[in-house]
């Protein structure tokens, strides 16, 4: 199971970096790119930056869905299609996230600090 939170979590902030890429913020993107690193520190701070960070991204894929649903069906554009896809990529974030959370949750009576 912690490979796959690992796994998750990496592509949860790469997808994100690229969102943030796309958008043109340069800070945001080298940020969520270079975040993974984190995992190389295996301290409960460093979890906790990862799971807020993934946390915060959710807002961000539900608003970006909205935003473009709105100026498809404006344009007489199909957007069913892509609101599955970002619908899914917001929940794959929600779950990362929570699988992060639990994970600090299920650590910290371990002496992990």
């Amino acid at each position: 199971m912690n490979i796959l939170r690992i796994v998750m979590t990496i592509i949860a902030l790469l997808l994100a970096g690229a969102h943030f890429g796309r958008a043109g913020d340069t800070i945001l993107k080298y940020l969520f790119v270079a975040l993974p690193l984190l995992l190389l520190i295996r301290k409960k701070w460093s979890d906790m930056i990862l799971a807020v960070s993934i946390s915060i991204t959710v807002p961000v894929w539900i608003h970006t869905t909205l935003g473009i649903i709105a100026v498809r069906k404006a344009t007489e554009i199909p957007w069913l299609r892509m609101a599955i896809i970002l619908g899914g990529v917001a929940l794959f974030s929600l779950i990362t996230a929570f699988l992060t959370f639990r994970h600090i949750y299920r650590s910290r009576g371990s002496g992990e600090e």
